[in-house]
């Protein structure tokens, strides 16, 4: 079975001792260039305080994943995957709770198995050894559309997002620059 739960970072797809910049990365070298340094070039991981909500959008990702390959959703992977964490403080019952309201928001919107192609990874080499690129959520090559999915840490409605962090822009259109650089015409990034 593809492993649903496991991000692509390139490493088999990008020559051996090359250095990656991730899309999803990119705001931080410009809002916080010290930070991103110490992580990209020393290897200094953020200490991550709560894991809860990285784990939820694994599982919403994998299920939409899932859609786009098979048509369904195993939602029995899912939770075994749920089940399986082992970090004492993710809340297990927040994210079964939530992923499938998320996801069934995420199918009400689009069709994910009208798209081309789903968590490919994708990278252009900026200077000699140096790339940029990350695993694109999904694309529609036909439609020239880039689709990029987030979740929300809450249900509550008067605390859902009216906008998006500048973070998120950053990243479509460095993806929409990589396929550019590809030969692909992406005309709609879509969040």
């Amino acid at each position: 079975m593809n492993s649903y739960f496991e991000y692509n970072n390139g490493t088999k797809e990008l020559p051996a001792n090359s250095f990656r910049i991730s899309p999803s990365q990119i705001s931080k070298f410009f809002d916080s260039t010290s930070a991103w340094y110490r992580n990209a070039i020393f290897g200094e991981q953020e200490e991550i305080k709560n894991r809860t909500p990285i784990e939820l959008g694994n599982c919403v990702h994998a299920a939409a994943h899932m859609y786009f390959d098979t048509g369904t959703v195993d939602h029995v992977v899912i939770l075994n995957y749920i089940n399986s964490i082992t970090d004492p403080e993710v809340d297990k019952s927040t994210i079964s709770a939530q992923y499938p309201i998320m996801l069934e928001t995420l199918l009400a919107n689009f069709d994910p198995q009208q798209a081309t192609d789903a968590e490919m990874f994708i990278s252009t080499e900026l200077l000699p050894g140096i790339y940029v690129g990350g695993s694109l959520d999904l694309v529609d090559f036909k439609r020239q559309i880039l689709y990029d999915y987030k979740t929300t840490g809450s249900l509550d409605t008067t605390r859902i997002p009216t906008s998006f962090p500048r973070s998120y822009y950053f990243q479509q259109l460095t993806y929409a620059y990589i396929l550019k650089k590809n030969g692909y015409d992406i005309n709609y990034a879509k969040l």
